[in-house]
């Protein structure tokens, strides 16, 4: 048995984060600025959280950059994009 593949409950949660991140990715490919800051208009955001989503959302900076220029470890930066990343999702595709 290979230990690797994933069970169905985590096989299915990683397809679904998979897609999550794959929308977001490509509503700011796509967005106007106009579009953007509706989204904004619409989801709280920390101070850090602003600034890593300016960042790493509209001047496409690496995470391990940010993480740098903001002086905090880069998990950190990456719990705070998928945090972003959730938000927008949840603004975007709510019910």
């Amino acid at each position: 048995m290979n230990q690797d593949a994933p069970n169905g409950a985590q096989g299915q949660q990683r397809n679904n984060t998979r897609d999550k991140v794959r929308l977001v990715n490509s509503f700011f490919k796509t967005a106007g600025k106009k579009d953007v800051d509706n989204v904004m208009s619409e989801i709280l955001l920390s101070d850090r959280q602003k600034n890593v989503f300016d960042m790493y959302y509209i001047r496409k900076l690496n995470a391990g950059f940010i993480a740098d220029t903001l002086n905090v470890s880069y998990s950190v930066i990456k719990t705070e994009i998928n945090s972003i990343r959730n938000k927008v999702y949840n603004s975007l595709y709510k019910d």
